[in-house]
């Protein structure tokens, strides 16, 4: 599809996360996408279990076919907490079973498994629960490099986005 015919990745996640109207719902994406984004309407977010938490919320924040060799040498299940965002809720950046490097904005209030446990010991649980499901997180020597090499990688995925979209606004206003 044309550049200038895809709708940006921000405008899908508004629009399925905010697209509800009349006891009917809009969902946006490719087709393989839509059970995925059927799954979250239907459960209306929340899961039985971290995996299936994941699975269901997960975000590409950086495709594989973007990532520089120092990326791309990384093993799959790598993940570290990138971001406290307050009321037992945490983002999450990991690279996926593709090699990309993905996100995804855990709310333990969402998630059956987690919500038994005091706010104190939902970390030692959630992270408990992501090691059994392969994940693990990287050593503390070699932690912080990773971290930055990630956030940075990221962080160059989002401008590339803004640029392309300030160059697709410009166009759209010709005159």
């Amino acid at each position: 599809m044309p550049e200038e015919f895809k709708v940006p990745e921000y405008v899908k996640k508004d629009i399925n996360s905010e697209g509800f109207e009349d006891n009917a719902a809009v969902l946006i994406g490719k087709k393989e996408d839509m059970p995925q984004l059927e799954e979250r309407l239907e459960s209306e977010g929340r899961a039985e279990n971290v995996a299936s938490y994941i699975r269901m919320h997960k975000e590409i924040a950086v495709p594989a076919n973007h990532l520089g060799p120092e990326v791309k040498s990384l093993p799959h299940g790598l993940y570290f907490f990138s971001k406290n965002l307050g009321e037992g809720a945490t983002r999450m950046l990991y690279i996926d079973s593709d090699g990309n490097i993905a996100r995804v904005d855990i709310y333990s209030s969402n998630i059956a498994t987690l919500k038994q446990y005091a706010s104190r010991n939902v970390g030692h649980e959630l992270q408990r629960e992501l090691e059994q499901n392969g994940f693990h997180i990287p050593g503390f020597e070699e932690g912080q490099k990773i971290i930055d090499i990630i956030h940075k990688s990221v962080a160059t995925e989002e401008e590339l986005i803004n640029e392309r979209e300030k160059q697709r606004q410009t166009k759209e206003f010709d005159f």
